[in-house]
């Protein structure tokens, strides 16, 4: 996963730039068939990557702060991120589409 997360990243030096704290990866995760890894951080966008070419897919825009945890469900359609907004949203992997919102959590996730 470091040799396929560094290259999705190398490939994203504008989105997630080492030596800039405001855009630290923090949260990783492959697709069940290994064809996108998700990467989330301290920018609330999460980047859906082709870990073979390091080519973005789709940019999922939505949470407020920082994405700390990301999985994908066991078919891969859908996608959870959970975040220090207080919330974990779910969205559709093929369209980027933002699904359900599951809020009540009275602190981040």
């Amino acid at each position: 996963m470091r040799m396929a997360l560094s290259i999705a990243l190398a490939a994203e030096t504008s989105d997630f730039d080492d030596t800039a704290s405001s855009n630290r990866p923090l949260a990783a995760a492959f697709s069940p068939d290994g064809g996108l890894l998700a990467i989330g951080g301290d920018d609330p966008e999460i980047h859906l990557v082709e870990p073979s070419s390091g080519r973005r897919v789709r940019r999922l825009t939505g949470h407020s702060a920082a994405v700390m945890g990301l999985a994908f469900s066991s078919d891969g359609a859908t996608l959870a991120s959970a975040s220090l907004d207080d919330t974990v949203r779910l969205w559709m992997v093929s369209t980027g589409e933002a699904g359900p919102v599951l809020r009540g959590h009275t602190s981040g996730v």
